[in-house]
Order: structure tokens, then sequence, then C-alpha cells
């Protein structure tokens, strides 16, 4: 059983009823999004973190910051957006049966 095959079954198995979906993409990514304590609606709360993942040359330095819907707005709604469209996109992870 690999790392997130047992991440998924643990997490799932949680007695509190934790759980966590994880999905997978077809294609190499060109920016990573974390986005954290972000609400649906006006809420002023929420920030994503982004890592542009550089081609080439920089990649030992990638330009990372940090996007706050508070002070920022409009990109933070702009990496929202980004990282609602990859999860559509996205497969579900479906751990194997194998242990």
């Amino acid at each position: 059983m690999d790392n997130l095959d047992y991440l998924v079954k643990f997490t799932n198995s949680l007695e509190n009823g934790g759980s966590i979906e994880v999905k997978q993409i077809k294609y190499p990514p060109t920016v990573g999004i974390e986005v954290f304590d972000c609400q649906m609606g006006d809420s002023n709360s929420g920030s994503i973190k982004v890592e542009i993942y550089t081609q080439h040359t920089g990649w030992d330095r990638p330009p990372i910051f940090t996007v706050d819907k508070q002070l920022d707005k409009e990109w933070f709604n702009y990496f929202n957006n980004q990282f609602d469209a990859i999860w559509e996109r996205g497969a579900i992870y479906k751990p194997s049966d194998l242990e």
C-alpha cells in the first residue's frame, strides 16, 4: 500500500467521521494552490498559497506567495477560480484494495 492509499483509507476510517477527498489530473500542473479558511458568500475570510511551477530554470527557487481575500479580493478570486477549474476536471482518487 502506498502513502496516498494509506492517507485516504486512514482518514476516511476515523471514528469522528473524518474524511479526505483526493483527485488526480492527467497533465502536469503549472501551479500549486492551497486554499485556507475559504468561506462561501461575501465573507472576507480566507487566503490562498500559490506556488508557480517553473519550466527549465528557476525550479530551485519557484515563486511562492499568499493572497489574502480581505486585502486583494481580485487576485484571491482569480486563484480560487483556477483551483475550482482544476478540481472540477480531476478524477477522484480511489485507493487500491491491495494491502
